[in-house]
C-alpha cells in the first residue's frame, strides 16, 4: 500500500470534485449514454469517453478553472464525440453503438480510406 502525501491527496480531492461536477452535467445533457469522465493535472485536463464506443478514443478538454465555462465546454465536447460517430443525442437503446463495425478484438474499425 502506498501512502499519499498531503499535496497528492489534495490534488486527488480537487480532481474528484471537478470530475463529479463535469460528469453530472454531461449526464444531464445526454442522459441516455454511459460516460467516462476523468480529470487530471490538478484540474486542468478532462478526458471524456463513451466506454461502449472505445476506451482508446475520446475527447480531451483543457480546463480553465472557471467551472461554469468548463462545464459548457465539456458538454459541447461530449456532444461532438457523439456527432463524430453518428450517434444520437436523444433516447437510444444503444443499438447504434453495438452495431458498429469492430475487429476481432472488439475495437472499432475505420471504413476503407478513413483514418
Amino acid at each position: 500500500m502506498e501512502a499519499l502525501s498531503a499535496k497528492e491527496a489534495n490534488e486527488s480531492i480537487l480532481n474528484s470534485n471537478i470530475c463529479k461536477s463535469l460528469g453530472a452535467a454531461i449526464h444531464r445533457a445526454n442522459p441516455h449514454r454511459r460516460w467516462y469522465v476523468e480529470v487530471i493535472d490538478r484540474g486542468r485536463v478532462a478526458i471524456i469517453k463513451i466506454p461502449e464506443l472505445s476506451m482508446d478514443w475520446g475527447m480531451i478538454v483543457h480546463l480553465n478553472g472557471l467551472l461554469e465555462t468548463d462545464i459548457k465546454r465539456c458538454i459541447h465536447s461530449a456532444a461532438e464525440l457523439l456527432e463524430r460517430f453518428n450517434l444520437t443525442r436523444g433516447r437510444s437503446d444503444n443499438h447504434d453503438l453495438m452495431s458498429m463495425e469492430r475487429n476481432y478484438k472488439g475495437v472499432l474499425t475505420a471504413k476503407s480510406g478513413e483514418s
